[in-house]
């Protein structure tokens, strides 16, 4: 484990070096999204890691954005400068949850009562309705607030997955 100095959302954060690598703390900056709308990042950390015996540059950048009927910490992955991953943060104030790849449909997100997809096996999944309340059937991958790596992991092999690598 290797501690960085940036906080997220006020905590320190431990960055987990897994099987990847590790990621260190960048500068904050602003993204335009296709759209238009621009999203500042106030806390940032990047580096490359390695999967399948591939190098992808990783980038994590950190803010709060409105989502579920209220302001949520938000963590976005760009795997080789692609947005290919966001986690928000739950009603526990502690995990962060993004939305986990279908097994069935290549471009839709699982769904209770189906097979979870095999590359997410070692992370935590729980349905949508656990994590923020309402009615939603869909499947999260969910990680602590403060392990960046997982989340990056999450992106890299999700961007493999879903050929953005």
């Amino acid at each position: 484990m290797t501690e960085v100095s940036k906080p997220v959302r006020g905590q320190q954060v431990t960055v987990s070096n897994g099987s990847l690598g590790s990621l260190a703390v960048g500068e904050p900056f602003d993204y335009q999204w296709p759209n238009g709308d621009v999203e500042h990042y106030p806390v940032c950390q990047e580096g490359t890691q390695q999967a399948d015996g591939k190098n992808f540059h990783v980038r994590v950048g950190v803010c709060d954005r409105w989502a579920y009927g209220a302001s949520r910490g938000r963590a976005t992955i760009w795997v080789n400068h692609y947005p290919i991953a966001e986690f928000v943060e739950a009603d526990d104030g502690k995990s962060w949850f993004s939305g986990l790849p279908s097994a069935i449909l290549p471009k839709g997100l699982a769904k209770q009562g189906e097979p979870l997809p095999a590359e997410f096996s070692e992370f935590k999944c729980a349905p949508i309705t656990s994590l923020v309340g309402g009615t939603g059937q869909t499947m999260r991958v969910v990680v602590q607030g403060d392990d960046i790596g997982a989340m990056a992991k999450f992106a890299v092999i999700k961007a493999l997955k879903v050929g953005k690598a």
